[in-house]
């Protein structure tokens, strides 16, 4: 009996997990870029996740403070520290309106120095490897890219010169610091070790913005 028992629940398990494993990839197609109204609405997410009252990473990304949870597969898990949340707010909106999406998972000091913590390089650090999503791969599955922004992402990838390019493409470039430039989305980043989100600017020029912290709490 537990032998029938334990062959009808796999047999149920493998007619599910098809569907379910589906319900995580990415489009089949996805777009070749991003067009200037895929970043409108990225800034607009971000606007209105800083807006939500919420307080926890989970909290935020789950319904009704994220205007994208509709559809959001159960089981889907949302971690992430100041430095994963711009990462992972962009793979989430890229993943939702197929869109392509890459990151750096591989640093370098750009000055020898030992077995140095990346985070507080003297010179920097440089990108020697990174994993994108495109239209040329198989698709991908948001929870695999969650898990490599987590194991992967830290301030030591945001501590890049913005004019490094070489050997591998980075991730960010430096905006111009005008209300125009700056917008929703934007990060900010601490020589000191930490990383925050700007979600707008108000009629008097001050910069709001949201992260995340160690203990996936969520302030503004």
């Amino acid at each position: 009996m537990r032998l029938r028992l334990a062959a009808a629940v796999l047999a149920a398990l493998a007619w599910a997990s098809p569907a379910s494993a589906a319900a995580y990839l990415w489009a089949e197609r996805v777009k070749e870029r991003w067009s200037p109204a895929d970043e409108r609405g990225y800034e607009q997410f971000v606007a209105a996740l800083a807006a939500a009252d919420c307080h926890t990473v989970p909290e935020c990304l789950s319904a009704p403070h994220n205007p994208l949870a509709k559809g959001d597969p159960p089981g889907l898990i949302f971690s992430a520290d100041c430095a994963d949340l711009v990462y992972m707010l962009r793979a989430y909106y890229a993943w939702k309106h197929g869109l392509p999406f890459g990151f750096v998972t591989g640093l370098q000091a750009r000055a020898p120095q030992g077995e140095g913590d990346l985070k507080v390089t003297v010179a920097g650090n440089r990108a020697v490897e990174r994993w994108d999503v495109s239209s040329d791969r198989q698709p991908a599955d948001i929870r695999d890219v969650f898990t490599a922004i987590r194991n992967t992402v830290s301030t030591a990838t945001f501590r890049v010169d913005p004019r490094i390019e070489h050997p591998v493409a980075q991730d960010f470039y430096s905006p111009a610091i005008t209300r125009e430039a700056l917008r929703p989305g934007s990060a900010i980043y601490n020589g000191d070790g930490h990383v925050v989100i700007v979600s707008g600017i108000d009629a008097a020029g001050r910069i709001h913005f949201i992260d995340a912290h160690p203990d996936l709490s969520v302030t503004r």
